[in-house]
């Protein structure tokens, strides 16, 4: 199942967004954000976030199938 996350602030999902590979700031995200930032509502602070961060819950089998069956390969 993948949902949006919660309305946390915390985590590299939320803020590791704004980073490349090289830990470059991609100055995309860096002025959609900034642009958010002037609108900004206590109550939908995770609006200011360019890109919504999602989560995935599975059964733990599921993932040991998928990734023991890569091992065999």
């Amino acid at each position: 199942m993948l949902r949006r996350t919660p309305r946390s602030l915390q985590g590299s999902s939320r803020w590791g967004q704004f980073l490349d590979a090289r830990g470059a700031v991609k100055a995309d995200l860096r002025d959609r954000f900034r642009d958010n930032v002037k609108s900004f509502e206590m109550d939908r602070k995770w609006a200011v976030f360019p890109l919504p961060t999602f989560s995935v819950r599975a059964p733990v089998d599921v993932f040991y199938r998928f990734y023991l069956a890569a091992e065999r390969l």
